[in-house]
């Protein structure tokens, strides 16, 4: 637990910007099993919206909030990460299993979204820095 605390910035970072898509092109590579149908038959809007509105509502996540598109971004990807990994398990007609990994690796990509979201606050803390804010100095 201690290193996941010391290097979580780039364990997120590799989550969402190496694993998850080298992932899918694996998958894509060697599943002859039918993703396009699985898209159709799982769709964003019916499966993650209602749980995404849920995660936004949970961490106070308005949309007009800067965090609100990087959420967005990672729920999305992890939609598509967890239709193909369900593609692979042959996992088509297994509709309780779909919904609830979803759900499940939804709340993972969304925290890591967070997480990485505020990049100064991540640059300071990584550099030793301490932050500063509009009203923190005097002219």
């Amino acid at each position: 637990m201690a290193y996941f605390r010391r290097n979580r910035i780039q364990l997120y970072k590799k989550l969402l910007d190496v694993y998850s898509y080298n992932a899918i092109k694996r998958i894509q590579s060697k599943n002859n099993y039918d993703i396009d149908a699985m898209f159709l038959q799982y769709t964003y809007e019916v499966y993650c919206e209602k749980n995404f509105k849920r995660l936004c509502r949970l961490y106070a996540i308005r949309k007009n909030a800067y965090e609100y598109q990087e959420c967005l971004d990672a729920s999305q990807l992890a939609y598509m990460y967890c239709i193909h990994q369900c593609s692979m398990k042959e996992l088509r007609n297994s509709e309780f299993y779909v919904r609830s990994y979803i759900r499940k690796v939804m709340r993972i990509y969304f925290v890591a979204a967070l997480v990485l979201a505020d990049d100064a606050k991540n640059l300071c803390k990584e550099n030793g820095f301490s932050r500063l804010y509009d009203g923190d100095y005097r002219v």
